[in-house]
């Protein structure tokens, strides 16, 4: 049986890229609660941000992602689209 992660409530805030109100996150092989420095990706928009020192969004910099691998990028991008399902088939 598939575990089911509950969400985790939040500030309530918007998407810097879309304007999207959100008030929690989920993530995808846990049940841990966002922490600093954390990636997550916006239902709305399907942008990348990151939970900045007071848990709220920003933008992925260059400096985020520098040094990870760019087939491991390729790989969390897949794997998010999948869990919340990709713009481009719906």
């Amino acid at each position: 049986m598939k575990k089911r992660i509950n969400p985790h409530e939040l500030e309530k805030q918007k998407c810097p890229t879309c304007g999207r109100e959100t008030d929690r996150a989920t993530c995808l092989y846990s049940d841990d609660a966002p922490q600093p420095g954390d990636m997550c990706v916006c239902i709305g928009c399907r942008n990348l941000h990151v939970f900045a020192d007071s848990l709220a969004l920003r933008p992925v910099t260059e400096k985020d992602i520098e040094g990870i691998p760019l087939d491991l990028l390729s790989g969390i991008q897949r794997l998010l689209l999948k869990a919340i399902g990709d713009p481009n088939h719906e």
